[in-house]
């Protein structure tokens, strides 16, 4: 089952032969399921019990331009950066030194 947003509002998308279509949840339950991304997720189960029996008459053609992002406020993100240049070796003329003071070590950095 694919999801996302049309217009803010939490929708089902299919790819029929006849082309990308979108059901409003929140419409075609009657009002039982919520029309933000957020609350149908929190409520997964009863959406996809209820997606089982959806009438599909209701939704409508749909481009990918339309479509909005399926949580388009997510609680938590995630990323890997794999995308950093590699450090240089640090040429003979700015060595790294390193000192102490009282109880505490640091590290200094010529420039």
């Amino acid at each position: 089952m694919q999801f996302g947003t049309v217009n803010g509002r939490f929708v089902l998308v299919t790819t029929p032969p006849d082309g990308r279509r979108a059901l409003d949840v929140a419409t075609a339950s009657g009002g039982s399921l919520p029309s933000d991304a957020v609350g149908a997720l929190a409520r997964w189960d009863d959406v996809v019990a209820w997606s089982a029996t959806a009438d599909w008459s209701q939704a409508v053609p749909v481009t990918p331009e339309q479509l909005g992002p399926p949580v388009p406020a997510p609680r938590q993100v995630f990323a890997i950066a794999l995308n950093y240049r590699p450090t240089p070796p640090r040429p003979a003329s700015r060595p790294r030194t390193n000192c102490r003071t009282g109880t505490t070590s640091a590290t200094f950095v010529g420039r």
